[in-house]
């Protein structure tokens, strides 16, 4: 028998068998738990850096301004339901990574704990090294947990500064493969708008059926302080009171969330606040480690967590005391994330004029993107 197969049926067996190649391991230190199985559609970003030399400023900018990126993500909506939000972040082209792998290191999988993502962005550092942009876009269509659901919105963002045909790896069947898959690939280039064009970035977004971008490595986003601002950093401590950590790794994430909440305080004025807004939203969930979202999720969830993992001060507790004690604090938490909401959308109305003509940035760029993609695709804003 004689098995004749196109050149077109090739390229198309190979896109969907790297589709269904199974994820790469994952090493410990970046795992998190598992996230509770979103049966429908959910926000899968990933993120992909160059942390070569040059590139602080663009890590920088990942780390104060990704809570915003994360508050229009989670305005929107699909038949009234809140989809998850998942995020992973890649760094590549830098040369403290193996010459083996492309210079091109899993930082962390697809995970809804925002905590972890932020730690780990703010643990990045540059150093020279090559950059191989269509590889690096092409491990993350291979080995993070994509949805199966084509209803949810799948994107990656690459950003940085040197041509997109570096490295073994070429950009076409990467777009190819992307497109096939149903995942947005949007570039963001480091530099001249024209300069990137030049070099392959609005390409590679072009036939990947993302969008292309670029931004100023050198100017900074200037903080204008709201009335509002004091009242929101109060609240969010507040916030955190109300988090009752539970099991192995409660007390580490309670205290991951007070660290990050420091040093994105350290690094952007303007960052703690959207982080305290977007920690009064639906995105930032932590069932996995937080009894009053472990019973959001599951109002079984207490009944199932064994007693010696729960808070000290609920030991000796029965379960039914301990769903009262969980429910108070949930309606705490319910009254001062309403206060945040309230404060910053006042802040939004006070800031209208006065950002006019700001800066040339990551946020100012992706967000509009990811969320006129997500609209496209049948999702709604919400309020």
């Amino acid at each position: 028998m004689r098995i004749i197969l196109t050149l077109s049926g090739l390229v198309l067996c190979l896109a969907v068998a790297a589709w269904a190649a199974p994820p790469r391991q994952i090493n410990k230190e970046i795992m998190t738990p598992p996230p509770i199985p979103q049966r429908g559609p959910s926000l899968q970003l990933a993120i992909l850096l160059d942390t070569s030399n040059s590139m602080d400023n663009l890590i920088h900018q990942a780390r104060t301004q990704l809570w915003e990126i994360v508050n229009r993500l989670e305005e929107l909506s699909l038949e009234g339901h809140r989809p998850r939000l998942e995020i992973a972040l890649f760094e590549y082209g830098n040369s403290r990574l193996p010459e083996s792998a492309g210079y091109i290191r899993l930082v962390s999988p697809l995970t809804s704990d925002l905590d972890r993502v932020s730690e780990l962005l703010f643990d990045l550092r540059t150093n020279g090294g090559a950059e191989y942009a269509p590889q690096v876009t092409q491990e993350a269509l291979n080995y993070l947990r994509w949805s199966h659901n084509r209803r949810s919105y799948r994107a990656i963002v690459v950003a940085g500064n040197e041509t997109f045909r570096q490295g073994p790896v070429r950009l076409e069947p990467v777009a190819a493969q992307a497109r096939q898959q149903g995942i947005f690939v949007n570039t963001i280039f480091c530099g001249n708008y024209s300069q990137g064009i030049q070099l392959g970035w609005k390409k590679m977004a072009r036939l990947a059926g993302g969008e292309y971008r670029h931004i100023s490595l050198h100017e900074q986003d200037v903080y204008i302080e709201a009335p509002q601002d004091s009242r929101i950093r109060d609240l969010n401590r507040k916030l955190n009171a109300t988090y009752l950590a539970y099991g192995e790794v409660g007390e580490q994430a309670k205290k991951r969330q007070v660290a990050q909440d420091e040093a994105v305080a350290s690094a952007s004025a303007e960052a703690l606040v959207q982080r305290s807004r977007t920690k009064a939203g639906k995105a930032y969930r932590n069932e996995s480690w937080d009894l009053v979202d472990a019973m959001k999720e599951n109002p079984e969830a207490v009944k199932n967590i064994s007693p010696s993992a729960l808070p000290r001060e609920f030991h000796g507790l029965s379960a039914k005391q301990v769903e009262q004690e969980v429910k108070k604090k949930a309606k705490e938490r319910e009254a001062i994330q309403q206060q945040i909401r309230q404060l910053t959308k006042e802040r939004e109305i006070y800031l209208v004029e006065k950002r006019k003509g700001q800066a040339n940035n990551l946020r100012a760029s992706l967000a509009p993107v990811f969320v006129e993609q997500a609209l496209k695709m049948g999702f709604e804003k919400s309020n």
